[in-house]
């Protein structure tokens, strides 16, 4: 029997289409306790590099202990630390976005705008709006999704391809 979804894993369905429809590697921005395992079994499974960002050390040390060959854990002090410019050939397949503080989500995703296929921002519902802003970004893209399965929404952008639902 099919349990309802969390808030925390709303954006699970999503992430996971967008990984079918994209190569290369993959950029987690914040670790969490469903897309940081769900990523690790995409990278080991699928040979596809993940690296995941961290600033809270509390965090970091309870994904740490997903640290492979294909998927790097790393502790920054600040996402400005972050290596998330001009990767592998220059491009990420997928890059996800669900790190606080809210107000770094949309400095991230200018970041990647150029240099990224899809991006997956997480909690994207006009009444958190307030708080992400996203809305500030989204007339800055080529192709916009939005999930409107849950309450919790997901949002995909990207300047390259439409995502296919």
């Amino acid at each position: 029997m099919a349990t309802p979804m969390n808030k925390l894993g709303s954006h699970l369905p999503t992430l996971k289409k967008a990984i079918k429809q994209t190569n290369g590697p993959i950029l987690e921005m914040g670790v969490g306790p469903n897309s940081t395992p769900y990523l690790h079994y995409v990278s080991d499974e699928y040979h596809r590099h993940v690296i995941s960002y961290e600033v809270k050390p509390e965090y970091y040390e309870l994904s740490k202990g997903y640290q492979s060959k294909w998927h790097d854990i790393k502790l920054s002090d600040s996402y400005n630390d972050a290596n998330i410019g001009k990767q592998w050939n220059g491009i990420w397949g997928v890059v996800l976005i669900d790190h606080a503080p809210a107000e770094r989500r949309i400095v991230d995703i200018m970041r990647v705008k150029d240099n990224a296929i899809m991006i997956i921002c997480h909690d994207s519902e006009m009444e958190s709006d307030w708080l992400y802003r996203y809305s500030e970004i989204y007339p800055l893209f080529k192709y916009r999704f939005d999930t409107n399965d849950h309450p919790v929404q997901t949002t995909v952008l990207s300047m390259f391809k439409e995502f296919r639902p």
